[in-house]
């Protein structure tokens, strides 16, 4: 047969390009793909390779579309092109029957095996790149680690604590603002994930081509967004940092005035203090009087002062007397207009529980 390894390149190529080819009466031949691949075991690198598979015919055939692939790319003629491939079928029947196998390069071997075809295909690469291809040696890679000629060590320093651990839960609640507005901050993205990687790049593209003055002052306007939103945590966070310094502040004042208190309950044994119960009885009797709450006494000036500050702040009437080197803070007050009991009730609620009525 002269045109037949004509014929079988042609069959090559079609198979490369279509991923099938025909053979009417004898079978379907598809095309089997698979991608390159290193074999670390072996080390080497195989290219990318194409082998064949088979299926007998079925009603459907599909020889007049081969044939007009191959004459739109060859420029053959239709009955050229029939001519040859009735040629081959023929020598392919004829050694069936009498041989039983057709050694049909470089696809495979072709059997009858109890009146029914069946194919082995060749091991050899059939891809239009790689024909014949197998794999390729593999050298592994050394890297050699040349020890520097001067080595340098860190001194080791002590570890110095900071005291953040006193403001444990002022940090988690900083740490819940800031995961927060990385929420918001990161929002949109998360949204974009659930693209395709094709579309977010074309989508990159379309922005950064065709982006008109509506996106770029609708990005302006998030962008804007987001820096209110940081703006307004990190005003939060300096807020309660304030508020924790005021408390810490009061707290340790506060333990001051109750020590101090302690301290000088015993001085005043000599002045009258009024006691509750007699309160009563003394409503009567220091009407159109003026009355004094005594509500804190300091040996240090400065604690007096913040007190007689906060008072007046209050509103409050300020009494202030020194005895014995300490420094007396009260409140003055109209006895016609107030009741001494409710107003000691109020004074020792809002200021201090020991505060006392004064007599003079």
């Amino acid at each position: 047969m002269q045109n037949k390894p004509d014929l079988i390149y042609l069959l090559l190529w079609h198979l490369n390009h279509f991923k099938w080819f025909e053979l009417s009466g004898i079978g379907y031949f598809t095309a089997i793909e698979e991608k390159a691949y290193i074999d670390h075991i072996t080390n080497r690198i195989f290219p990318s390779r194409l082998t064949t598979d088979f299926s007998p015919n079925d009603s459907d055939s599909r020889s007049e579309e081969m044939i007009q692939n191959i004459i739109e790319e060859t420029g053959y003629t239709k009955t050229e092109i029939q001519n040859e491939l009735d040629q081959l079928i023929a020598y392919i029947s004829n050694k069936l029957e009498n041989e039983s196998t057709v050694d049909f390069s470089p696809f495979g071997f072709i059997k009858n095996e109890n009146d029914r075809i069946a194919f082995k295909a060749h091991s050899s690469n059939l891809h239009q790149d790689f024909f014949g291809m197998s794999g390729l040696n593999l050298k592994p890679i050394e890297q050699k680690y040349t020890k520097p000629e001067n080595s340098y060590t860190a001194p080791i320093k002590p570890i110095i604590k900071n005291g953040f651990h006193e403001y444990r839960k002022l940090l988690w609640l900083l740490g819940a603002l800031w995961m927060i507005f990385l929420g918001l901050l990161f929002w949109p993205s998360i949204k974009s994930c659930n693209k395709s990687k094709t579309s977010i790049k074309q989508n990159k593209t379309e922005i950064s081509g065709n982006r008109d003055s509506n996106e770029i002052k609708k990005l302006q306007t998030i962008a804007q967004q987001r820096q209110d939103s940081l703006n307004a945590i990190l005003q939060a966070e300096a807020k309660l940092l304030e508020e924790k310094r005021i408390q810490d502040s009061l707290q340790v004042e506060e333990s001051k005035i109750i020590k101090t208190s302690e301290k000088t309950k015993d001085t005043f044994k000599q002045e009258q203090v009024i006691k509750e119960k007699d309160i009563p009885h003394l409503n009567q009797k220091i009407k159109n009087k003026k009355c004094v709450i005594i509500i804190g006494s300091f040996e240090n000036q400065k604690l007096s002062k913040k007190l007689i500050a906060k008072v007046k702040q209050d509103g409050y009437k300020v009494y202030t007397s020194t005895y014995k080197n300490y420094h007396r803070v009260g409140i003055q007050f109209d006895c016609k207009k107030k009741d001494l009991q409710e107003i000691l009730n109020e004074l020792k609620q809002k200021y201090h529980p020991e505060s006392w009525v004064l007599r003079y």
